[in-house]
């Protein structure tokens, strides 16, 4: 090979990588810039649905109500919304559709999610341990099968299932398991006792990915 050849390959090679870095990291700040509002907290099915669509760097913003979720999108707060609007076996989240006409919303785009829900408990609790079940009350009802053979604990639903994983967490309830997602058992460090408990193995969720128009 000659000197030419050499400097030429090399260029080429330089060239290249340079190109590349610079579309990473186009792509992680551009990323990084998206806010999208979701109901709920951290771990829960909007948030993973939501780092799904747009990846691990957009960054989320948390609200207690879907109402709440929309209102960011409209004064500004973020650029989307993704808020769920069916489940395939619950059915259609009617209240949802009317958010998006009343608050005049575009629909841009929708993801689906697979709904797979375990029951958890904090580490090195057992089954026996456990007096009370807590979570939202369509993640109860998609578990009845797994609960009939279980009724020895109180059911209580409650307002979502990540924030039931994060109030046994924070409050060291030893007497309590969730009904969860996986993503919710590794952020609050709680322990799956039992997989895939759901009643169905078709479930999803559908979410829109909202905007203003």
């Amino acid at each position: 090979m000659t000197v030419k050849d050499f400097i030429r390959n090399n260029l080429f090679k330089a060239v290249a990588i340079t190109i590349t870095l610079w579309l990473v990291n186009s792509y992680y700040k551009f990323m990084s810039a998206i806010k999208i509002s979701v109901q709920g907290i951290e771990a829960s099915f909007h948030d993973v649905a939501a780092k799904k669509y747009f990846g691990a760097g957009a960054e989320i913003i948390y609200c207690n109500s879907f109402e709440a979720s929309c209102l960011a999108l409209v004064n500004g707060e973020s650029e989307n919304c993704l808020m769920a609007i069916e489940n395939s076996i619950a059915g259609p989240i009617t209240k949802n559709y009317d958010l998006i006409n009343n608050f005049k919303l575009q629909v841009n785009d929708e993801i689906s999610l697979p709904v797979e829900l375990h029951l958890m408990a904090l580490p090195e609790i057992t089954i026996e341990n456990i007096t009370e079940i807590h979570s939202h009350p369509v993640a109860i009802n998609q578990c009845s099968k797994f609960l009939q053979t279980h009724g020895d604990k109180k059911v209580i639903a409650m307002d979502d299932t990540a924030a039931c994983a994060k109030r046994v967490a924070a409050n060291n309830l030893k007497n309590v398991a969730v009904i969860a997602g996986e993503a919710t058992a590794k952020k609050y460090e709680l322990n799956i006792l039992y997989h895939n408990i759901h009643d169905s193995e078709n479930n999803f969720t559908r979410f829109l990915i909202l905007s203003k128009k």
